[in-house]
């Protein structure tokens, strides 16, 4: 019987970890991890209180208390991987709210989100950290994301009624007020972004059904071994994170898998079939993320791009990318690109 384990540290993804080395060289202080901008799988994970401390550390040498507000405002959909594709394409802001709740744990595990509804006029979306001396700039960070994100999506048409923060202000209210475009109390029961209800039902810009819809099919796999209760799916989830980890896709059968997890190839075969999961399916969802993410970010051919995750034609890529998102590559690439950047401008 296999003991309980432990949950996994607190995490973030590696393509929220290049848009805070992007903005920090904006502010001339690059102070990420040597070799972060490496060609990483964008389901990799960075160590949460490391990419707390790069955050609070900026802002003391820079001498700005606001930086992790500062950094949310203008993080782009590339920041939150697929997470972001999945919002932005929801046909409504409610299903992208749904899209953050059902797969957070891919842009991050520092928190969770949930959902409360004060009246049947106001909404809060609240933000828990996982760990309790989670610094106060990452959760500034997450709620000026989601503000200034949710906002990009509906063309600046939000409204938000206030911002709250758990924790006491940093720097003088008026600060936090001015860059968050709504008032903002600290020292709350929560961190959240209160807002009318009636905004959940109103269409991102980027809304497409047939994307949405597709990436609803298969993001659930995706998701499978880093979402669920460690407990419930120990063995998926070392199969997700070994394909996210490093290990190259195109090599990534299941005799290299069981190796990197010191099994035989039976015993990971029936470990993942008691648990309800494929290897098979495993696989393709890792091979989507690393697909989709690399049309939407560029600078790689798609042959090179299919060969990556071990498509050995272009074509084969191309017929992989329509059932993962009902478009080809190239429409996938015009339709969301423009929305997928490290940082995007404020005033956007």
């Amino acid at each position: 019987m296999l003991s309980p384990a432990r949950p996994p540290a607190p995490s973030v993804s590696v393509s929220y970890e290049r848009s805070l080395n992007a903005y920090l060289q904006t502010r001339g202080l690059p102070l990420g991890r040597p070799g972060a901008d490496a060609c990483l799988s964008p389901a990799s994970r960075v160590d949460g209180r490391t990419f707390g401390h790069a955050l609070t550390h900026s802002g003391r040498v820079l001498g700005d208390a606001t930086t992790g507000l500062a950094f949310g405002l203008c993080v782009g959909g590339a920041g939150f991987g697929l997470l972001g594709v999945a919002a932005a394409t929801a046909p409504t802001l409610r299903d992208s709210v749904r899209q953050l709740q059902r797969f957070e744990s891919l842009t991050s595990t520092l928190g969770h989100m949930t959902v409360r509804q004060h009246s049947r006029h106001l909404v809060s979306l609240c933000w828990q950290p996982a760990a309790p001396d989670t610094p106060p700039a990452v959760a500034e960070a997450i709620i000026a994301g989601w503000v200034s994100f949710g906002r990009y999506l509906l063309d600046e048409r939000v409204e938000v009624v206030e911002a709250s923060f758990a924790h006491r202000a940093s720097a003088p209210r008026s600060a936090y007020e001015a860059a968050l475009g709504c008032p903002v109390r600290f020292e709350a029961d929560r961190h959240s972004v209160t807002l009318a209800a009636e905004l959940l039902d109103a269409q991102p810009r980027f809304a497409e059904p047939t994307i949405s819809g597709a990436l609803d099919a298969w993001l659930d796999r995706c998701t499978l071994g880093v979402a669920t209760p460690p407990q419930q799916q120990p063995t998926a989830r070392r199969v997700a994170q070994a394909l996210a980890g490093g290990l190259p896709l195109a090599d990534a059968d299941e005799d290299a898998v069981a190796t990197v997890l010191q099994l035989n190839r039976r015993t990971l075969q029936r470990r993942l079939t008691e648990e309800g999961a494929s290897f098979r399916a495993l696989l393709d969802a890792a091979r989507a993320q690393h697909a989709i993410v690399g049309v939407l970010r560029g600078g790689v051919s798609l042959a090179q791009l299919g060969a990556d995750i071990g498509f050995d034609e272009q074509s084969s890529l191309c017929r992989a990318f329509r059932r993962w998102t009902g478009y080809a590559p190239l429409a996938v690439k015009s339709r969301l690109q423009p929305m997928f950047s490290e940082l995007r401008s404020t005033t956007v």
